[in-house]
């Protein structure tokens, strides 16, 4: 994903508010984060606070750097209506703190490796991070590589 694509437009802007409030959209949902993807390449992460945010889009980059994790792009903010899904009564309506990321393939527990799994753990840990939720539901592929996909602050610590 480079920046071009990363750039927010008053129509990107206006692509991401329809989609967080329309059903047939699909949309992730974890403990901290809704992804939203936006296409194959892109998608957004978008949270209910600006730390949330920060934390996690500040330790995704520093990972990306090191090939554990997608790439981040730039931040944004979006005022929500009401959203639909599993958790629409947290995120009714509201700001909401996002940014883009590359879309990693996702993948089930049976498709992974235990030693692919260990080989991140122990990446994870040379790069001075503790991972207390490393499993299936937060991982992905990035170019056939096993990346961590969630960095929200009960998932890392650095």
């Amino acid at each position: 994903m480079d920046s071009k694509n990363a750039r927010l437009t008053q129509r990107t802007l206006s692509d991401i508010y329809h989609r967080i409030n329309q059903k047939k959209y699909e949309k992730r949902f974890g403990s901290f984060c809704m992804f939203l993807p936006l296409n194959k390449k892109v998608g957004v992460k978008l949270y209910l606070r600006k730390d949330n945010r920060n934390f996690a889009w500040k330790h995704q980059r520093a990972l990306n750097n090191k090939e554990l994790a997608p790439h981040a792009g730039s931040c944004f903010e979006i005022e929500a209506g009401t959203i639909t899904g599993k958790y629409s009564i947290y995120y009714s309506p509201r700001t909401l703190y996002g940014f883009f990321t590359e879309v990693a393939e996702q993948v089930r527990a049976k498709e992974i490796k235990y030693t692919e799994m260990d080989n991140l753990r122990g990446d994870l840990t040379k790069a001075k991070y503790s991972t207390t939720d490393v499993a299936a539901r937060n991982v992905g592929r990035v170019n056939g590589k096993l990346v961590l996909i969630d960095t929200d602050m009960v998932s890392l610590r650095k």
